[in-house]
């Protein structure tokens, strides 16, 4: 029917995938932040990267590298760059991403977080000065948003609940 609403995760994207306007959405905040400057030879981390759609996606944009990280058993996608770990123990070197996607893996329901250390894997392994982009998943759990808050600085909103922080 015309007069009904849609659901934003019904969204259909040029090319028909919500990884890409996901990215699409990031590039914009990024460059409302005034970052521009991070996107050259970008390497991404996207947390809770599923089937690694989004990895993927991004590994075919020019002077991007994306790994994506899952803490379940891997569906093998060719192109993602999977790998198997939990987020509070990256297999990564410090300062090795420019930006990390961490968007829809904060769910207590589903997982048993340590806000600390979570706070801190992706402040390692960022580089200084480096953008997350970050998602609450509903109402702002406090304790995670004052983790967030003593590593990092928002930056810029990407919409509702989504936000772009800096490391300080």
């Amino acid at each position: 029917m015309a007069n009904e609403k849609m659901h934003p995760d019904e969204i259909v994207t040029p090319d028909g995938s919500e990884a890409h306007f996901t990215w699409r959405q990031i590039l914009r905040a990024i460059e409302k932040a005034d970052r521009k400057d991070i996107l050259e030879n970008l390497r991404v981390l996207d947390i809770g990267g599923g089937l690694g759609e989004f990895s993927k996606y991004l590994n075919n944009e020019e002077g991007v590298f994306c790994a994506s990280i899952e803490k379940k058993d891997l569906e093998v996608n060719l192109g993602a760059n999977q790998v198997r770990a939990e987020i509070s123990q990256l297999p990564f070197e410090d300062d090795s991403f420019g930006l990390v996607n961490a968007t829809a893996v904060f769910d207590d329901a589903m997982y048993e977080f340590s806000y600390p250390s979570i706070a801190s894997e992706i402040y390692r392994v960022l580089k200084p000065e480096g953008l997350l982009v970050l998602n609450f998943n509903g109402p702002n759990n406090p304790f995670l948003l004052k983790e967030f808050e003593n590593k990092f600085k928002p930056v810029s909103d990407l919409g509702p609940d989504l936000t772009l922080w800096q490391k300080i």
